[in-house]
């Protein structure tokens, strides 16, 4: 007789737990989800690009994110945001996006984007540096679904938002490299520290053409 109930409990165990899985199938399960990476560097874009005019091939530049619910699986047409609200004191996104079907919403500093059928959706955010004032790590947040997925932090190969990444943006590159504050708008690799790395890095995006527009209008 124990025996039987002990089967009897095994199988209203395992049910729940099935039933549990089933109705939370297709629910953005937070843990499960995937941020690949932990920052993202804005870019400025090339008007006369064909397709996808974002730079999506500077360092740093592309943020894919993954959704996936209880059971692991992923999820397809999930809203994903970007919140860049605490970082606006130092870099701030485009009014405009160029990157896939990216919508911006300007009032709240934030790029969406939605998951795609293997549950995964890229991000490639034009923007530029705004203010001289450092703004903190992890100042953008990730969202899917209104969960909060984890915190990143930005930069800007951008350094002034004026006819694309120039020479200009370079000697503003260079008070941030020799200035000794590490800000984080200049860390493009994400080290801690501005350093010849990061040189290294703004100069390939710098030479490689596809940042030679910026955004004609910055978010507030």
């Amino acid at each position: 007789m124990t025996g039987l109930v002990r089967k009897a409990t095994f199988f209203v165990a395992c049910a729940t737990v099935l039933g549990v899985a089933a109705a939370y199938a297709g629910v953005v399960s937070p843990g499960n989800c995937t941020v690949g990476g932990t920052r993202i560097n804005l870019v400025g874009y090339n008007a006369a690009a064909v397709g996808d005019q974002a730079d999506s091939l500077a360092s740093g530049s592309k943020l894919t994110i993954t959704i996936r619910d209880i059971s692991n699986n992923p999820i397809a047409g999930i809203p994903v945001v970007l919140d860049f609200s605490g970082c606006t004191s130092d870099v701030k996104v485009g009014s405009t996006q160029s990157y896939h079907a990216q919508t911006i919403g300007c009032a709240t500093a934030t790029v969406q984007g939605y998951s795609t059928l293997n549950g995964t959706v890229s991000f490639v955010v034009v923007g530029g540096r705004s203010a001289a004032t450092i703004h903190a790590h992890g100042c953008a947040k990730v969202y899917a679904d209104s969960y909060l997925l984890g915190s990143i932090n930005v930069g800007t190969y951008d350094q002034n938002n004026v006819s694309g990444i120039n020479g200009i943006d370079l000697s503003l590159f260079g008070n941030d490299l020799f200035g000794g504050l590490n800000p984080d708008r200049s860390d493009y690799n994400g080290d801690g520290t501005v350093n010849g790395l990061d040189l290294s890095l703004f100069g390939a995006t710098l030479f490689a053409g596809h940042s030679v527009n910026s955004s004609s209008v910055l978010c507030p």
